[in-house]
């Protein structure tokens, strides 16, 4: 059976917490045990790695190294692409499970590895914001192994497409599964009776392929919004793991060495006006130059960025832990706490500010891809803000008058 193959900013259900107290549990005994960080080798490695495995099934090593935090592994690249060329019948089982998060069938066997900075290990950062940061991490992993799960049943499309295109099958089997594939994927424009008498498979697989692909894409018609989604959805996972606070505060930390005060941004802008005022001046021809292009590459990399402005991104997080606040499923306990984490995310939110070059700001206004870029991210935020807004708080705290 095909799984719907377009994308969602929704992951797995509300958690009990109980992966974010089982890390931040290991971390406090881990230091316990070995005060000295730049001590911690495979013993400790491996205590983290066998909580992920608990909670996720996932076959996973963790690294410590000096340099990066991040969810990578060339070999897994490797073993993922035989995986998604392996599949030969539906009864090879890879999934990922909504409800509890955890990884079944073959993906528990794909071999993959987190990096963790002892930077993020020191004391600079709580346990509670390290397993934060940790979760989001494994929250790439979730979301990569669910996007391998879709090209896998994308696969499995056209790999029905080449058999029945292949054999003796007659038009009326093309129908079949050809309206089979429509039904399942919800392909509401792929051309059914057109396609089963066609007689050329590559054409056929082409045209199935495109319309998957097309609904696959952002529905608001501009990716620059999307470009963000690998990192909201590991956000998100930390945050549906209970580790929102946590993540914020962490998130908080790791951006105070790179933000600077209002005063001291304005007045970085205000030198580097003069600087290339002065360059146009004295250089003319040369400054005008080097001006455009500076002005053109700027507009053309406006949107690519992965991550949001960091006060979009907390904001982001504050809505997920709406969502978690609304969700009369979970235990009062664990509702009553993510009403706490608001109040103090909203302090945060207010000291945060997303902060934009004076080039950037003219680029946006003059290039049409920002200004369609900008126009795409407004509604967005615009969407998640009345799907998850503060109507929800005030709802809550009425019901405990």
């Amino acid at each position: 059976m095909y799984k719907r193959l377009f994308p969602s900013v929704e992951g797995i259900r509300e958690q009990d917490g109980s992966f974010f107290k089982d890390l931040v549990a290991t971390l406090n005994q881990l230091k316990h045990d070995t005060p000295n960080i730049n001590r911690w080798a495979s013993n400790e490695e491996e205590a983290i790695a066998k909580v992920i495995h608990a909670h996720t099934k996932a076959n996973v090593y963790v690294e410590l190294n000096e340099t990066y935090t991040a969810f990578y592994n060339e070999e897994f690249n490797t073993q993922a692409i035989e995986f998604l060329k392996s599949g030969k019948t539906f009864e090879v089982i890879a999934a990922v499970n909504y409800n509890t998060g955890k990884l079944e069938g073959a993906f528990t066997k794909l071999k993959t590895k987190v990096y963790l900075t002892y930077e993020l290990l020191s004391s600079k950062f709580t346990t509670e914001e390290q397993a934060a940061v940790i979760l989001h991490e494994v929250g790439h992993l979730y979301t990569l192994f669910d996007f391998i799960g879709k090209i896998y049943t994308t696969n499995f499309a056209l790999k029905d497409i080449q058999d029945v295109y292949t054999g003796e099958a007659n038009i009326e089997k093309r129908r079949i599964v050809l309206k089979n594939i429509k039904d399942r994927a919800d392909l509401k424009d792929l051309e059914v009776e057109e396609l089963a008498n066609c007689d050329n498979k590559e054409t056929v697989s082409v045209v199935v392929l495109d319309r998957l692909k097309e609904k696959a894409s952002s529905q608001l018609g501009c990716e620059a919004y999307d470009v963000t989604a690998f990192e909201f959805l590991a956000d998100q996972y930390a945050t549906k793991q209970g580790a929102g606070r946590a993540l914020m505060t962490a998130l908080d930390k790791l951006g105070s060495n790179s933000r600077h005060s209002a005063t001291s941004f304005y007045f970085v802008e205000l030198i580097k006006a003069i600087e290339l005022t002065g360059t146009i001046l004295i250089f003319p021809v040369i400054g005008t130059i080097f001006f455009l292009s500076l002005f053109t590459l700027i507009g053309l990399n406006r949107g690519k960025s992965r991550y949001d402005e960091i006060g979009d991104r907390l904001a982001r997080i504050r809505m997920q832990i709406i969502q978690r606040l609304k969700d009369n499923k979970l235990p009062e306990g664990l509702r009553k706490q993510a009403r706490e984490d608001l109040l103090l995310i909203d302090e945060k939110i207010s000291l945060a500010n997303n902060r934009v070059s004076f080039l950037s700001q003219l680029a946006d206004k003059l290039f049409s891809t920002p200004r369609k870029r900008i126009k795409a991210q407004e509604l967005q935020m615009q969407l998640e803000k009345l799907a998850l807004n503060d109507l929800f708080i005030k709802a809550f705290d009425l019901e405990r008058v």
